[in-house]
């Protein structure tokens, strides 16, 4: 594997669309192994690849419909599988989901021959433990855990080589799963680099047109098409507080013309820009304040990397409540409940700017903007 005399090194990113968070780790990874000019990266969804149509609309549209309208099913099946039996990792569901791919990965595997294959999801990282029991894959792999929370069938993924965590409190629970501590890392998440890069608050501001003397509240609640952007944006109108309020709908054009319509017609001393897909969400995040959002993996790490508050309910399925869960054991979000609303959350806030700066204080506790980095850095030194 050489090039005028140079070592070159390959890498497979397999990845899953189910919602953005998988495809965007994978970027991020691929951006940073792209820095070494030695490397040769190759990245595949392994349904958009081997499966046919219906099934990857079936994976992804499934999974969103289910957060979105049916939370509480949803919730109950993950909890169901996640206390599920891990000595059962045969007979588990996931098994069956990838059975049709498992020979079309395999071929791809001997055709490519890979020096390090990269799973940002349990499904690839399963084909590979599967595979491994019966043929040789001299390829190094690792393998992701992509939330604050241990997902229902990773115990079908445990013959990896190496599992990067967001942190070492996870061990016991994967070890339960069949997990060998040498195994588990605890790197980080990886998100794209941009998101640990500093920019200037006021820097940021001036370059989107924000004031730099008022509080501005970004809202962005993913790019899946889950709605409600409209529904946070009255709440904070009710703010006493003057304020300033960012809305990112990315891809949901319908949320974006719903809130046109909205503004058009509203009365308020408070300012608003409403944005539809953006592809500068980092500075949009270093120029505010508080970020009222979903707590995604990817979501509460990009926000984490910009020591960017989130304000968060409880009302949540079941992997972004768990994220929610450990940003709270260590009070390093904005809790929402009942009689803390978001209006009254961000009037307290305006009135008490210590109460932000404590939780600021406590995600640099926490916090692993050198994921990216990090793991890659592993992964070339396999």
């Amino acid at each position: 594997k050489t090039h005028i005399g140079v070592c070159m090194k390959k890498y497979l990113i397999l990845t899953v669309t189910a919602g953005e968070g998988h495809n965007s780790i994978a970027k991020a990874i691929e951006n940073e192994l792209n820095k070494n000019p030695e490397n040769i990266i190759e990245k595949v969804d392994i349904f958009k690849e081997f499966a046919k149509p219906s099934k990857v609309k079936f994976i992804n549209d499934g999974y969103i419909l289910a957060c979105k309208h049916m939370p509480k099913l949803y919730n109950m099946f993950f909890r169901m599988y996640q206390k599920r039996n891990p000595n059962r990792r045969n007979t588990a569901p996931a098994q069956g989901t990838v059975k049709k791919e498992t020979p079309k990965l395999l071929k791809l595997i001997e055709e490519k021959n890979p020096d390090v294959i990269i799973c940002t999801h349990f499904y690839p990282a399963t084909i590979i433990t599967n595979l491994r029991k019966k043929y040789e894959i001299k390829a190094k792999v690792v393998s992701i855990l992509f939330d604050y929370t241990v997902h229902p069938f990773f115990e079908c993924a445990n013959g990896v080589d190496f599992m990067f965590t967001p942190d070492n409190s996870f061990n016991d629970i994967l070890i339960k799963k069949g997990y060998h501590e040498d195994q588990l890392k605890d790197l980080g998440l990886p998100v794209k680099t941009e998101f640990s890069e500093f920019m200037d608050k006021n820097e940021a501001r001036e370059k989107l047109g924000f004031q730099k003397d008022l509080p501005l509240v970004m809202i962005m609640l993913g790019g899946g098409g889950f709605g409600g952007a409209d529904k946070m944006l009255k709440k904070l109108l009710k703010c006493k507080h003057k304020i300033q309020i960012a809305v990112v709908n990315g891809k949901d054009t319908e949320s974006k013309e719903k809130i046109d319509k909205f503004l058009q017609k509203a009365k308020t001393e408070h300012i608003v820009k409403n944005y539809g897909f953006i592809d500068f969400v980092y500075t949009l995040m270093s120029a505010s304040d508080i970020l009222v959002g979903k707590s995604g993996g990817v979501s509460v790490n990009e926000s984490m990397n910009k020591n960017l508050p989130l304000a968060l309910s409880h009302n949540l399925v079941a992997q972004e409540y768990d994220n929610m869960v450990f940003l709270s054991t260590h009070n390093a979000c904005i809790n929402l409940t009942k009689k803390y609303t978001l209006t009254k959350a961000i009037d307290d806030l305006c009135e008490n700017p210590n109460k932000l700066e404590q939780i600021k204080s406590n995600i640099q506790k926490i916090k692993k903007p050198n994921a990216t980095r990090d793991i890659v850095k592993f992964c070339e030194a396999l």
